[in-house]
């Protein structure tokens, strides 16, 4: 069966690639630099490990440093945001 948003109760969603790398602090500049993505949201743990949400021309997108114990063979996830 599919379900549209309206049947749901949702008001909208949308799904944003979230890339898992070595060097997030230097994917975010690239990002900024070749495509002139915006840094909606950055947080960084103590160890400098961090996550951010770009944004480009209104295209999410999510970055995060990779993590060996949350399985660094997964480099790509998708995020889905309803509102």
């Amino acid at each position: 069966m599919v379900h549209n948003g309206a049947e749901a109760g949702a008001k909208g969603c949308s799904i944003a690639p979230w890339l898992s790398v070595q060097g997030a602090a230097r994917a975010v500049e690239f990002f900024k630099t070749a495509f002139d993505a915006i840094e909606v949201y950055h947080i960084e743990d103590p160890d400098g490990n961090g996550v951010a949400r770009m944004s480009v021309e209104g295209a999410e997108l999510w970055v995060n440093d990779e993590s060996p114990e949350h399985g660094a063979s997964v480099r790509a996830k998708m995020a889905l945001r309803c509102a």
